[in-house]
């Protein structure tokens, strides 16, 4: 967990690799900790663009936590939401949207059910990032004003719920770059919103964490005409922290180089 909070997936995903192992040998391969484990190597697959390794975990993972074969609908809604979301990513839209639609079915029961108690706030987060995902997944159907209104339903979520944490800034994010989509640099609103997500991301995970070199690369992207030595400076220190930290062939490398080299060749 702090290897995963700390952005170091790699590190996450040896210390994952060994729980799996020692909790299958220990407790059998349908254990619902063999779930847990399944589900956590999964999301860091995922987060290093390894989809083929990620969607094998979560399938298990799903496997172990379905309600019929007596596991948590909770942990379930977590994993069939983090199957649909390794999906869209890899790029299998129909798929991801199949299975992202049984786990906003399932959440809609459970937050339905969580009216009232203690557990709604955290239900209600659950099926923000349900929200998180069709945004992503319109964005991959060219459906960009869909995507913009399912990520600010998202934010205003998270505004009341997690107010100051990393889900409102990843939303803010998300808003942001799904107006960059859709108008290109120069919309005020993703400027702005940027500017907030980068500020947030920096404050809650530090100046070195992932997000904030990726966040941080996009707002260079964002403001050419403003940006100067200093901005790409900015955006060639996020695409070495993003090398060393995923790879030279990650997407998000690949796309903090690309603003890197956009702004030095503009002379920016």
């Amino acid at each position: 967990e702090c290897a995963w909070t700390r952005g170091r997936y790699e590190d996450a995903k040896e210390y994952e690799t060994r729980w799996l192992e020692d909790v299958m040998e220990r407790f059998g391969p349908d254990d619902p900790r063999v779930g847990d484990a399944h589900n956590n190597l999964g999301v860091s697959h995922a987060a290093t663009a390894d989809f083929a390794r990620a969607i094998g975990h979560l399938l298990e993972a799903t496997r172990i936590r379905d309600p019929a074969n007596g596991g948590d609908p909770v942990k379930y809604g977590r994993s069939l939401n983090n199957l649909a979301a390794a999906l869209v990513r890899s790029g299998d839209l129909g798929r991801g949207a199949t299975v992202l639609q049984d786990a906003q079915r399932l959440r809609r029961d459970l937050l339905r059910q969580a009216r009232g108690t203690s557990e709604a706030p955290l239900r209600a987060l659950d099926w923000s990032r349900g929200l998180v995902i069709e945004g992503w997944l319109a964005s991959g159907q060219s459906r960009h004003d869909t995507a913009i209104v399912r990520h600010r339903a998202a934010l205003r979520l998270r505004r009341v719920h997690d107010p100051c944490g990393p889900l409102t800034a990843q939303s803010v994010f998300e808003v942001s770059k799904a107006w960059l989509q859709r108008d290109g640099p120069g919309n005020a609103n993703a400027i702005a919103g940027m500017e907030e997500a980068v500020r947030m991301t920096a404050e809650i995970l530090g100046d070195y964490h992932i997000d904030t070199a990726i966040r941080t690369s996009f707002a260079c992207l964002m403001q050419p005409g403003a940006q100067d030595v200093s901005g790409t400076s900015a955006a060639y220190r996020c695409c070495e922290l993003l090398e060393t930290w995923l790879g030279p062939h990650h997407p998000d490398t690949v796309a903090a180089r690309d603003v890197a080299e956009f702004l030095d060749t503009s002379g920016i």
